[in-house]
């Protein structure tokens, strides 16, 4: 009688425990259900096609995209439409453009938009895209491959002008320097990276105080291997006097960061950022993007904006080139 019972109570338990069992496949069904992209309580990418043939370097490309909703109710307006963009060197940013024209506000449709693609050197660019309506909801993802091409106009007969007589090329062109161990380093090494790059004299005070900034940027930013930090002297202690290793190890020492410092005594890495008719103002600074373009320029230095302004342009590019998606 005790074991009938016992058995009896067992297949109890067992029976209740199954039926828990498919309670919760069912909720881990519909809640998957609930998450996949075709889910009417998404929107969906119809098509996605970029109409240029080939994309050139940097500059603004026209994107057709149809999108639907199974559910009248819904809209993109305010939402956004987001590219994962890869090149052939495998270097990869997304682009996000803001949905609120008024052409998104219906359930269904399609609109054009602009984007602006950066291939550098690159053969090809692989297109992922996908939409995001104003609550964040993802859609389904299509992905488009297109040959690219550089910009005519990026040569060297094509400068931009910057403050204070300076010069830059819209690229920016590779050096190559000593480091203060004696390393070989190459500008070029750093490909696929933020790179903040000043260029100075060791005798020269904002230099001296611009590398204390440098300095606090550095300690913020040392953990992200995305952010390099370069600084480049042609001249050591002495007015006129070209910088030696022995000055880039002293100057190491002093300031107690490990950014990279580079030799430059013949002026060679900057006499590519400047006419050398005009004066040669220092110090100067440019931040590169990962595919090696100049994306903002500055000379001199300044107690109450360069610090902040230089942590800000870094948000800002570490948000566009390598925030996720």
């Amino acid at each position: 009688m005790t074991n009938d019972r016992f058995r009896g109570g067992a297949l109890l338990s067992f029976v209740f425990a199954m039926a828990v069992l498919a309670a919760l496949l069912i909720f881990v069904e519909g809640a998957a259900a609930g998450n996949d992209a075709s889910s009417p309580a998404r929107p969906k990418l119809t098509s996605f096609k970029i109409l240029q043939p080939t994309v050139t370097d940097n500059d603004k490309n026209d994107v057709k995209l149809g999108f639907a909703w199974n559910v009248a109710a819904r809209n993109l307006q305010g939402g956004v439409l987001k590219l994962s963009v890869t090149d052939a060197n495998g270097i990869s940013y997304p682009v996000v453009v803001d949905l609120t024209r008024k052409k998104y506000a219906k359930a269904s449709g399609k609109a054009k938009a602009k984007v602006r693609l950066v291939c550098s050197d690159s053969e090809w660019l692989a297109v992922t895209a996908w939409l995001e309506d104003s609550n964040g909801r993802k859609s389904n993802r299509k992905k488009v491959t297109l040959p690219s091409v550089p910009n005519p106009n990026d040569n060297g007969s094509y400068k931009i002008s910057w403050p204070l007589g300076t010069e830059a090329y819209r690229r920016a062109l590779n050096f190559t320097g000593f480091d203060q161990d004696g390393k070989k380093v190459s500008l070029w090494d750093f490909y696929g990276k933020i790179i903040f790059v000043e260029f100075g004299t060791m005798w020269c005070g904002p230099c001296d105080w611009m590398s204390g900034d440098v300095e606090r940027l550095w300690k913020k930013w040392k953990g992200n291997d995305n952010v390099v930090f370069v600084s480049v002297f042609h001249e050591g202690y002495t007015n006129g006097v070209p910088v030696t290793q022995a000055d880039l190890k002293t100057w190491a020492a002093d300031h107690k960061y490990q950014v990279i410092l580079l030799a430059d005594p013949e002026r060679e890495a900057m006499g590519l950022f400047h006419d050398p008719a005009k004066p040669a103002t220092v110090p100067q600074y440019m931040f590169i993007d990962p595919f090696m373009q100049i994306s903002f320029k500055g000379v001199g230095w300044g107690q109450n904006f360069f610090y902040d302004q230089i942590n800000n342009s870094i948000k800002t590019m570490v948000n566009r080139w390598f925030s996720g998606s």
